[in-house]
């Protein structure tokens, strides 16, 4: 429905197909950290991947002696997102103990969101109480099972005591 005609009507009714994206941003491999950088990545046909930090499989190589085998003859390259590290908890208000305890996903996900917001010309406080929402889409879970495995190891606990 057009904007002239919902305000000649002072009330509107709106279809549940209409959606609008005002605002984005991006992280990828390779260093991408913004859509500029992304377009011209696109452009270049350049390859995202790169060797792997050892400091990444740090947490699997301490878990067992064959992940640690298994990881340093076969996995060497890979698709790595930079700076994962970097998250500013305080800027976020998340005390720095539950920050250290939030998947990355989450992490990046707020960066990423509070990046779009920026992106659209729209400041976050403006959006409480509005039907405003953001999409994410996540394909692992890894860090929150190698936080339960650890948690597990730490208290020493056979895994069917805490049912």
């Amino acid at each position: 429905m057009s904007t002239m005609r919902c305000q000649q009507q002072r009330t509107c009714t709106t279809s549940l197909n209409e959606i609008a994206i005002v605002g984005l941003s991006c992280r990828t491999a390779g260093g991408v950290n913004s859509l500029d950088i992304l377009w011209d990545f696109l452009l270049q046909k350049r390859d995202a991947s790169g060797e792997i930090p050892p400091h990444r499989w740090e947490p699997w190589r301490q878990r067992s002696t064959l992940d640690a085998k298994i990881l340093d003859s076969v996995t060497r390259k890979g698709y790595i997102l930079d700076d994962l590290e970097g998250f500013d908890a305080a800027f976020f208000g998340i005390p720095p103990t539950e920050a250290r305890h939030m998947d990355p996903h989450q992490r990046l996900g707020l960066e990423l969101a509070y990046e779009a917001l920026e992106d659209a010309g729209i400041q976050p406080d403006r959006l409480a109480g509005s039907d405003t929402a953001v999409y994410i889409g996540v394909d692992s879970d890894d860090y929150s099972r190698m936080l339960l495995e650890d948690t597990y190891r730490r208290l020493r606990l056979p895994l069917w005591t805490l049912n």
